[in-house]
């Protein structure tokens, strides 16, 4: 198996929420990242979002990289 890198998964959330859980191999999470990222967008309008899409961002990049790297060290995988 080929390891998963975390350092790949970050940049790519970080250009786009919930791509670096696609990458991952983790659809489901991707998904729910992109799409609490637009609806921050969406709250823009009411000023909410500009709470929103900073957390989801920053969030998407954290949880991109741990699990990249808990991936690997489920499979035995140094990084």
């Amino acid at each position: 198996m080929a390891p998963k890198s975390a350092g790949i998964a970050v940049i790519a959330s970080f250009f786009l929420p919930g791509l670096g859980q696609f990458i991952n191999g983790q659809a489901g999470k991707g998904v729910a990242f992109l799409l609490s990222y637009f609806v921050g967008f969406l709250l823009l309008f009411v000023f909410i979002g500009i709470l929103v899409i900073p957390v989801v961002w920053i969030w998407s990049m954290v949880d991109a990289y741990s699990s990249a790297q808990a991936w690997n060290a489920r499979h035995g995988i140094r990084s």
